[in-house]
């Protein structure tokens, strides 16, 4: 049997994640869930006889969205993150068939067969809750900057066989 396998680790960046804007804008972030009514402090209301009194129950409307959307969102610096990943890039696992065998064949001198995976794990930094670091709107993330338009790496297994004749 042999075994190879492919560790990578890439550091010392910072990157834009234009994506976790996206996820904002739309909810589907981790941060914006269970995101409950909100009474703005100190407020107050015309009780309708004339009185003001202070507001403990009536919620600012559509609060969450003018948070998530018009304040957060719009500060880039709250989707810069650490650039830095560790990956298996890929791992093989092979076996050469006993020539012994191989030779009943009277067609083949050489027979191996091999299991393999790639991209099958990606370690980044805590407060990267985006995506993988490579995943780039341009040819590279030279530029720091990833978005939501791309379809990041996936993960790949197979199985080789080869022949020698």
């Amino acid at each position: 049997f042999q075994l190879a396998f492919n560790f990578e680790y890439r550091g010392g960046n910072k990157m834009f994640s234009q994506i976790g804007r996206d996820m904002t804008f739309t909810g589907s972030g981790k941060w914006t869930e269970n995101r409950t009514p909100h009474v703005f402090p100190q407020s107050a209301y015309d009780d309708g006889t004339g009185k003001v009194v202070a507001n403990t129950t009536v919620n600012v409307a559509e609060a969450e969205y003018a948070l998530w959307v018009d304040y957060f969102r719009q500060v880039a610096s709250n989707f810069v993150t650490p650039g830095w990943f560790i990956k298996l890039r890929d791992i093989n696992l092979s076996y050469n068939l006993p020539a012994n065998i191989v030779r009943k064949s009277k067609v083949f001198s050489a027979a191996n067969i091999a299991l393999y995976g790639r991209n099958l794990f990606t370690i980044v930094d805590k407060a990267n809750y985006y995506t993988d670091p490579e995943f780039s709107f341009t040819t590279g993330n030279g530029i720091g900057i990833n978005n939501s338009l791309q379809t990041p790496p996936v993960r790949q297994y197979g199985f080789n066989l080869n022949l020698t004749f």
